[in-house]
């Protein structure tokens, strides 16, 4: 990167021009909100009850009404568990308050150790100390040693339990830091079933660990809740004041929070709008938040959920129509996958699916498809290739080599078959196949109105944050600033550490040909390298960020100029000669008003028609030729470029 711009050259540039020329810009952030109670991170995170290995239901604390537990998120915990493995009766030392004397018969293979817990009359102590004793039984040939050991315990016995003849007790060992998963988790309770045993290393009578009863533990609950209550309507940040009423902690689990204050961080004061997605794992719930995004302009999904992604990109094209008038754009993170598939139903010859079946051959095992719809040549499949073989649960296979576009030959002891099975093949991905899936994703796009974003993990410093924090930092940053602003080499403030070292220049540049918006690592904070959409690479009007932003302004002020003329004296004499004066006085306007860098938005501006629509009887239509300044950051030294612009209002 040769040249880097500040985040607070950029924002006073907006600044220096007011409100009113970054208004149209608004970033709105759409994701769940979310809160994570855990013990771990609270140490006065009070337990929720014992469990004493009877059947028992917990209630989950902190709930509201408008919260919701993500139920795959539920850990239940104990500091420390009881585990029982032994239980006899022992007998109370005459004399000793604190002191039992156990039979040999509850001496394990483990044997019995200070620390270990004996439980009687529904109490509990620690062992002390122990002192083994000899006892000769009987005399003669029939004489023998009884062994037993003394328990020295932490509290006395009961009076009741000091007089009587034996006691039965319970020896046990605790196991500190235990995780329960035999449990039901529900909505509303947990339930922990009667019996409920866990494995420790430190009971193995037959040289490996085995389960043994818990008898008691203080049962914490670690869990994540998602609250509906700010998915009713779309709210603005306008100071931190703002930012602390969403609820939950600032960290990156709570996709909403941090994804607005990154936003918030870098509009240079400007306000950030949100909204909450209710059940972030049901796309109705995100097509019911996103219906209430109107009127802002750069939309923020926190999620990589194709059916999402989907639905914001009809939402953006839908907004986005001249019919429409509300032009918008969508940040989306791409993903940074590890493996890829390189064959299956939706590359094959027919889009169906791959059923193969196994020959054994002198040259070794041979994975064919009878149909002949495989194409193995023709998508690259290659030696080292992973097959996975089976239907619902599959093998895996390494290619050895591909025979034929319907045959590969695979090592491994894959079983002979003639039933057609369900094939797929895949590949780990190497820094190129790596590059070139993640340009993929972004060039299928091809729209204007698509801000593919990459790595898909940053790091603020603190935590590691999803690519969609990225993506709300940089809609933030693009509401701060001028809308002809060129985003290329600008820095975000919020993330400390961004790293692509993994690819090289060339990498990088073709991936910035198919329109993917990366964010490197520049001297002291993250940096854009390339400010695109994810239109076709070389149209400047449409592959370059800040023009597409700055037609779309332009676009609203000469809606908003024609809007407000439609409705005030329509069809009187001398209409038309007052619009076109007011248009002309708004043109004059953007070509006026400069910054030191970045010029004006408009170099110059002519009308060529004020018309009434054909069809809409209410509705204007101007066209006019446009001539706006061309990014430096795309293409040094090139003129400014002309744009016929039709507009409906």
């Amino acid at each position: 990167m040769s040249f880097v711009f500040t985040h607070d050259q950029m924002i006073k540039e907006g600044q220096a021009l007011g409100e009113n020329a970054l208004a149209y810009q608004r970033a709105v952030i759409v994701g769940g909100n979310a809160q994570i109670f855990s013990p771990l991170d609270d140490p006065e995170w009070p337990g929720v009850g014992t469990y004493v290995g009877r059947s028992i239901a917990f209630h989950y604390p902190n709930m509201s009404s408008d919260s919701r537990v993500d139920l795959s998120s539920v850990r239940i915990t104990a500091d420390m568990a009881l585990l029982r493995y032994a239980q006899c009766d022992a007998t109370p030392v005459k004399g000793q308050a604190n002191q039992v004397r156990v039979p040999a018969s509850c001496v394990t293979t483990r044997g019995i150790w200070v620390g270990d817990t004996v439980r009687f009359g529904g109490r509990s102590a620690e062992v002390m100390a122990l002192v083994s004793e000899e006892e000769t039984v009987g005399a003669g040939d029939s004489a023998k040693v009884v062994e037993s050991k003394v328990l020295i315990l932490s509290r006395n016995l009961s009076a009741e339990d000091r007089k009587a003849k034996t006691i039965a007790v319970e020896l046990c060992l605790p196991l500190y830091g235990a995780e329960f998963t035999d449990v039901e988790v529900g909505p509303v309770f947990i339930t922990m079933p009667a019996g409920v045993k866990l494995m420790t290393a430190e009971y193995a009578p037959h040289g490996s660990p085995a389960e043994l009863p818990v008898v008691e533990a203080t049962i914490r609950i670690e869990y994540k809740v998602w609250y509906s209550g700010l998915a009713d309507r779309v709210r603005v940040v306008e100071s931190e004041n703002d930012l602390r009423r969403i609820m939950g902690d600032n960290v990156a689990v709570n996709d909403l929070k941090k994804a607005v204050s990154l936003a918030f961080a870098n509009s240079g004061g400007m306000p950030v709008a949100y909204i909450a997605v209710a059940n972030p794992d049901s796309l109705e719930s995100w097509v019911a938040s996103l219906n209430r995004v109107r009127h802002d302009y750069g939309i923020v999904p926190c999620s990589n959920d194709p059916a999402v992604l989907a639905a914001v990109e009809d939402l953006v094209e839908h907004r986005s129509r001249a019919e429409s008038g509300r032009e918008c754009v969508a940040w989306f993170s791409l993903p940074s996958p590890s493996t890829g598939v390189v064959a299956d139903g939706n590359n094959s010859e027919d889009l169906e699916p791959l059923l193969a079946v196994v020959t054994e051959t002198p040259d070794g095992k041979i994975v064919e498809v009878p149909t002949g719809n495989a194409r193995f040549m023709a998508v690259g499949v290659r030696s080292g290739d992973v097959l996975r073989y089976g239907d619902g649960g599959y093998n895996e296979f390494v290619v050895d080599n591909v025979v034929n576009e319907d045959a590969i030959a695979v090592q491994g002891d894959i079983m002979v078959s003639s039933v057609p099975t369900k094939i797929e093949v895949w590949r780990k991905l190497d820094t190129d196949d790596l590059a070139a899936s993640i340009a993929d994703r972004a060039a299928a796009y091809q729209n204007k109105r698509i801000r593919a974003v990459w790595p898909n993990e940053v790091n603020d410093g603190h935590e590691i944050l999803a690519g969609w924090h990225l993506c709300a930092a940089l809609a933030g940053l693009r509401s701060g600033c001028v809308p002809h602003r060129d985003l290329t080499g600008v820095q975000l403030v919020g993330i400390d550490y961004v790293d692509i070292e993994l690819f090289d220049e060339d990498q990088l540049d073709m991936m910035a040909e198919c329109g993917v918006w990366l964010v490197m690592q520049g001297d002291d904070a993250a940096v854009t390298r390339r400010a695109l959409t994810t239109a076709e690479h070389g149209d400047i009007i449409t592959c370059n960020e800040s023009v597409v932003t700055n037609l779309d302004s332009i676009n609203k002020v000469l809606r908003t100029t024609l809007d407000q003329a439609l409705h005030s004296t329509p069809g009187t004499k001398g209409f038309r000669s007052r619009v076109v004066t007011k248009l002309r006085t708004e043109l004059n306007i953007l070509a006026g008003r400069k910054t030191a860098t970045s010029g004006a938005q408009l170099v110059a501006g002519e009308i060529d028609v004020v018309r009434r629509h054909v069809y809409l009887e209410d509705s204007l239509v101007l066209n006019v030729k446009l001539t706006i300044p061309q990014p430096a950051g795309y293409g040094l030294g090139l003129p400014a470029v002309e744009v016929h612009q039709r507009v409906i209002a």
